[in-house]
């Protein structure tokens, strides 16, 4: 008995005093009372039952996910936890609450304009008027470039478009490219963080969950025949060293082309090791992982599955029974 007071008075200590630098965002490392190694058994003997609350939330495909919430309807503090192993291992965070922040001082709500500072330097973010709107692509060779992979950031904040023309929105509009937040429109707009996200843990660590970067151009670099091979070594060997161009999700080439029609696209995290035992005949090609990205891009009778690995500079992409590992250019 002694010992669960000991928790409840701990409890309601934490979620009423919540301390300045117990509201601090370490990108791979912590949210907070959240780590990679907390449970949320360990959460609600920390904050209380009222402070921790699970919650179903919509995924693409009409799938649902659920997870678990810190101070629910607090503007302030509130976080959602999607986890690994479901209530054991926590995979990232969702920051709701404008109170949490990094070392740097990122934290929804800053402008576009704070960011660069902070960064010291100006970042890429992907075109306007489609799903993933606004996402930083990449943080280039500024400060925050350490936290690739393990801090998302969506500027979009939707009051920012009165701030510019119809026709000055039209030069960013694109599901297709990213463009640099010194562009001319971008800075005139200047939008907030609305959505942002922590990934626990650093590239190649244990339980480490990355969002899967598809965009650029992408090299091939060598070929292997599949479960059926359509194929001959001269056929493929006409195809190695040429790119493959993906931008935003919505065009693969020379493959498929999904890029005049609705594209819907989705991942999902598998480890390597299971995949690999699906896929035998990829040994040959000589990739070294822990996690993969199985990234599903499918537009009407068109459809074909890119295969990322965790260090988003090497892939694999089937056509015609052929099996291509590419590299990012």
């Amino acid at each position: 008995m002694k010992i669960i007071y000991g928790l409840a008075i701990s409890a309601l200590l934490y979620s009423s005093t919540l301390l300045a630098y117990e509201l601090d965002i370490i990108p791979g490392v912590s949210v907070g009372p959240v780590t990679s190694l907390t449970s949320e058994a360990d959460l609600i003997a920390l904050l209380g039952k009222e402070q921790v609350k699970r919650e179903k939330i919509e995924l693409p495909e009409n799938d649902k996910m659920e997870v678990t919430v810190l101070f629910p309807g607090n503007s302030e503090k509130e976080l959602q936890i999607f986890w690994n192993t479901p209530f054991i291992t926590p995979g990232s965070v969702q920051i709701i609450g404008t109170v949490w922040k990094t070392p740097e001082g990122i934290h929804p709500g800053i402008s576009l304009k704070e960011m660069e500072q902070i960064n010291q330097s100006s970042f890429r973010l992907s075109g306007y008027e489609w799903d993933e709107d606004g996402a930083v692509t990449s943080y280039g060779k500024g400060v925050l470039s350490k936290y690739t992979n393990m801090l998302f950031i969506r500027f979009n904040d939707y009051d920012a478009y009165g701030r510019i023309s119809n026709a000055e929105l039209a030069t960013i509009m694109s599901d297709s490219e990213d463009f640099s937040s010194n562009n001319d429109v971008l800075q005139k707009m200047n939008p907030s963080i609305k959505e942002m996200f922590i990934n626990f843990n650093k590239p190649g660590s244990a339980g480490y969950v990355y969002i899967p970067n598809v965009l650029g151009e992408w090299k091939i670099i060598d070929g292997v025949c599949g479960k059926v091979c359509t194929m001959d070594n001269a056929q493929i060997s006409t195809y190695k060293g040429k790119i493959i161009q993906i931008t935003q999700g919505s065009y693969l080439s020379p493959f498929v082309n999904l890029n005049s029609c609705g594209l819907s696209y989705y991942y999902e995290i598998e480890p390597f090791v299971e995949w690999l035992d699906n896929n035998p005949y990829i040994t040959s090609l000589n990739l070294k992982t822990d996690t993969i990205a199985v990234n599903n891009f499918s537009c009407l009778n068109d459809s074909v599955r890119f295969i990322s690995l965790d260090d988003n500079k090497t892939a694999v992409i089937g056509w015609e029974g052929v099996h291509f590992k590419l590299q990012m250019q």
